[in-house]
C-alpha cells in the first residue's frame, strides 16, 4: 500500500476490526442462499482487501461476488478458501502493524 505509515496503520486497523463481521455477513448470506446479499457482502470484502493491497484474497472475494451476481450457489469450499485467506491476511497485517508500531517507538539521534 502506498502512502504514509499513518494511513497504512489506520486502514490496517480498520480492516482488522471489520474483517470478521464482513465475513460473517457473507457467510450468513451464503447460508440463506440470498444471491443479492452474497454479491453485496463479497463486494464489500473485495473492496476492503484491495484497500490494504491484498489482491489474491480480493480475487477470491471477486469470484464469490460474481457467483452472487449470477444467482449461483456458492460452494462451501469457496467460502472456506476465502476464510483461510482472510485469516492469513489478518495475521500478516497484524504482524506488519506491530512492526510499524515498534519502529515508530524507536528514536534516532
Amino acid at each position: 500500500m502506498a502512502g504514509s505509515p499513518e494511513i497504512l496503520d489506520e486502514a490496517g486497523r480498520l480492516f482488522l476490526h471489520e474483517a470478521e463481521g464482513m465475513f460473517l455477513a457473507l457467510q450468513a448470506a451464503v447460508t440463506s442462499a440470498d444471491a443479492n446479499r452474497v454479491e453485496r457482502a463479497a463486494h464489500l470484502i473485495k473492496g476492503a482487501l484491495l484497500s490494504i493491497a491484498a489482491p489474491a484474497a480480493a480475487r477470491l472475494a471477486d469470484a464469490i461476488e460474481a457467483q452472487g451476481r449470477a444467482g449461483a450457489i456458492v460452494p462451501p469450499a469457496r467460502l472456506t478458501e476465502l476464510e483461510l485467506e482472510l485469516t492469513r491476511v489478518c495475521s500478516d497485517l497484524a504482524a506488519i502493524l506491530d512492526k510499524l508500531e515498534k519502529l515508530a517507538a524507536v528514536s534516532c539521534p
